[in-house]
């Protein structure tokens, strides 16, 4: 029993005490390039700073970044879409996926436009207005109500209540901006290579390797694991991409 491990969930649905290990994967070579251990499931604040240990590993900068949607909520995306960034992030929001393959509804709120600060339009076209709006620190949330809804013949589908109302994120402008970059002819391109990128090394650390689970207790010491296990799989790639060069010095 390791009492330093958490509880977390899974995927398939189960909780279970467990360590999150994080890695950035170099694109060309499969190289990992960093790692991190954590003691959660993932979290938006993670990628920054494994990227930038990345960097400090390579002494460079990667060109472009793709992570999965663990890795922007609103409290980051600002931060990613930032001209500041010498790398070009591409990261999805949580409700990115299902809206590109139709699996929100007609009147979920992702259909909703957003005219201006007082403004917004419903998919049937028709007219809302603000109705509140809540300051935080350095953002905003609007609240829009219908004002058409009473003879809509569509309400029903809508809402029931007897005006649909819709919550709004001023930094929803700035996830909008990130999903065109995923939606580009070149973003798509780019981001259908993360899969495997990033999932062949742990796929490669369990099938592989048969590396299930930890053999040693206590974060400090899954985190030394972990990165041997990458150190062994980061040789092994080396070698193969180096071995005619190796021949020949040996010759």
């Amino acid at each position: 029993m390791d009492d330093e491990a958490k509880v977390m969930k899974f995927k398939d649905g189960t909780s279970k005490p467990a360590y999150n290990h994080q890695s950035a994967v170099d694109g060309l070579f499969g190289i990992t390039t960093a790692v991190e251990t954590v003691d959660n499931n993932d979290l938006s604040k993670d990628l920054l700073p494994l990227v930038e240990k990345s960097n400090s590993n390579t002494q460079s900068n990667h060109e472009n970044v793709l992570a999965d949607c663990a890795f922007n909520d609103y409290e980051n995306v600002e931060q990613l879409l930032s001209e500041k960034n010498k790398e070009t992030y591409y990261v999805p929001d949580k409700d990115f996926e299902q809206e590109e393959k139709g699996k929100k509804g007609k009147y979920d709120i992702s259909k909703f436009t957003i005219i201006d600060e007082n403004t917004a339009k419903c998919p049937e076209n028709k007219l809302m207005k603000r109705i509140y709006n809540k300051y935080s620190e350095g953002y905003s949330k609007y609240k829009y109500e219908g004002v058409e809804c009473e003879n809509c013949s569509k309400r029903q589908e809508c809402t029931k209540a007897s005006k649909r109302t819709i919550e709004i994120d001023s930094r929803r402008a700035y996830r909008d901006k990130m999903r065109e970059r995923l939606k580009s002819d070149e973003g798509r391109e780019i981001y259908s290579k993360r899969k495997e990128i990033a999932e062949n090394g742990h796929g490669d650390d369990q099938k592989n390797k048969k590396w299930t689970q930890h053999l040693l207790r206590g974060m400090d010491k899954a985190k030394t694991e972990f990165m041997l296990i990458r150190i062994v799989s980061n040789l092994g790639k080396i070698i193969r991409f180096k071995s005619s060069e190796l021949l020949a010095m040996m010759g």
